[in-house]
Formats: structure tokens, sequence, C-alpha cells
């Protein structure tokens, strides 16, 4: 749409025209449309004014629905806040949605009052992209494998207002956050599976994290987190239950069921028995015969 600025009446009066256009789109399609109106241009000078409407039209990332004048400004190189999304890959392991949506809401609207463009969102959108593709890493996953529904990730279809941007953050850490949950609870029970059956053998924690394809230190978190309990302690606990188990119903020598349950070292394992229960072997298998 153009029009001469210098008057002032037939701007007004398309402006009008531009509301009562966006009113009834609304009304009879259902639909959101914006108008954008230029400057009066002489016919070769056509296309430039429309691209400079075009222009308008992309970097209009915050407000819809709406009526726009074209604003000659000065070009100036965009300076917009860096966006830091460090804390997401924490929040999202520990499934703290309420905290991360702050975050995503946080950040737009700081880009929002920064005057942020097109360009400043599609750098947020990879940025997104690139914090769960990182969370995703660390558990040996491809995106496509996390992300079944068509269109979530698709790169035809980026936001293009800061509205849209925050929905779809939202979706996509909380897709995210699902399936590290599910992850993770099926890690922790495939380790407890695997120590349970290979109590008498020695369990190293770089084994286990082979079993699962992590990095033993970030196993070893995970689990801590997930049972309050460490590895050690946890492959500790098991062992020794099962030593009272074989104390219990079998007549096996205390020094076998030691070396059953990874002990070498007879006067250790009483003393780790005792330690743990508040009896030595041999006086727990005493009082229950």
């Amino acid at each position: 749409l153009y029009c001469d600025r210098t008057l002032q009446v037939d701007l007004n009066d398309l402006i009008g025209r531009c509301e009562t256009f966006i009113q009834y789109c609304q009304q009879y399609f259902y639909c959101k449309v914006s108008c954008y109106i230029g400057k009066k241009n002489a016919i070769e000078h056509t296309k430039l004014g429309y691209e400079t409407l075009l222009k308008m039209e992309y970097d209009n990332i915050t407000k819809s629905h709406a009526v726009h004048l074209h604003q000659p400004k000065r070009e100036e190189p965009n300076h917009f806040p860096a966006v830091d999304l460090s804390e997401w890959t924490t929040l999202i392991e520990q499934g703290d949605e309420t905290n991360l949506r702050e975050r995503i809401h946080q950040s737009l609207t700081v880009l929002k009052f920064a005057g942020g463009n097109q360009e400043a969102l599609l750098i947020y959108y990879h940025s997104v992209l690139q914090t769960i593709y990182s969370v995703l890493h660390r558990r040996g996953k491809y995106v496509q494998e996390v992300f079944t529904e068509g269109g979530i990730l698709d790169s035809s279809s980026v936001p293009k207002t800061i509205s849209q941007m925050e929905d779809w953050a939202i979706k996509v850490v909380e897709v995210v956050m699902r399936y590290v949950k599910t992850a993770e609870d099926s890690i922790v029970h495939q380790v407890k599976v695997y120590i349970n059956t290979h109590l008498d053998e020695r369990i190293e924690r770089m084994e286990l994290a082979e079993l699962v394809h992590l990095n033993p230190a970030y196993l070893s978190r995970l689990f801590k987190k997930e049972t309050g309990t460490s590895l050690s302690e946890y492959i500790l606990s098991e062992k020794m239950k099962l030593t009272k188990q074989l104390l219990r119903n079998t007549n096996k020598p205390i020094s076998e069921i030691a070396q059953i349950a990874g002990y070498s070292n007879l006067s250790y394992f009483s003393k780790t028995f005792k330690k743990m229960f508040n009896v030595s072997p041999m006086s727990y298998r005493k009082d229950i015969n």
C-alpha cells in the first residue's frame, strides 16, 4: 500500500481502511493479518517500495494484526544482547519446567525490547536447536529419533514472531524433557538389573557406563539423582544383601560366600558386613540358626 505522507487526511483515511480490512479478515476469514503502508514512489521505484514493505513485514517480530507505517531511518549495524542459554541444559536435565518457561519468556522479552528483528530471532532459533542437540548428543541420540512429530523442527516453518517463538521453544524443550525423564528411568533400571545379575563379579563404573553408552561421571550423577544413593553404595548394599541371603539359606562357608560377593579378603568382607549390619557374618549365621 502506498500514499503521499504529506497528505495527512489521505493517510488517516488509508489507515482507517486498513484497520477495517484487518477486522473483516478476522471476522469473516478467521485469520489475522497486518497492513504495511509505504511512501509514494515513482513508477520506476515501485519494486524498491515493494521490497521495503516486505522487509518491514519480515522484521516485524513483535506486533501482528495491526497497521504499520514506513518510517525511514538511517541504516545502522544491529546490536542485540547475546543469547545465553547456558542454564537451559541443566534445567532440561532436571525436568524443571517452571524455571525453563521463565527463562524462555525472559530471554525473548529482552530481545523484544532491544528492538530485535528477524535476523535476531533466527539466531535465537538456532541457539535453542544447539541446546537440545547438546542434551541429546550426551545421551547418544539423534534429534530425529526424539522429534517424531512432523514439522516441529522443519526449517521451512521457523517461527516469525516473538509470540510464535515462545510457543515453539516451550514445545520443543518439553518434548526433550519428557524424553530425558523416560530415558533416565530406563537407564537406571538397566544398570540396576545388570548389577543384580552380576553380584558375584567385580563391577566397575566404567563397565556400567559402557553398558548404557554414557560418560562414567555423568552416569554417576544420574544414578545419584534418580536413586538418592551413589553407584558404589548401591553395589555394596546389593552385595551385602546377597551375602545375608546366602548366610541365612545355605551352609556355604563364610569364605566362599565372601568370594561369591566379590571379596577375596575374608577379613575385609567381615569388617564391611559388620559395619553395615552391626553384626559379624559368623554371629549373624549363629543368631538365625
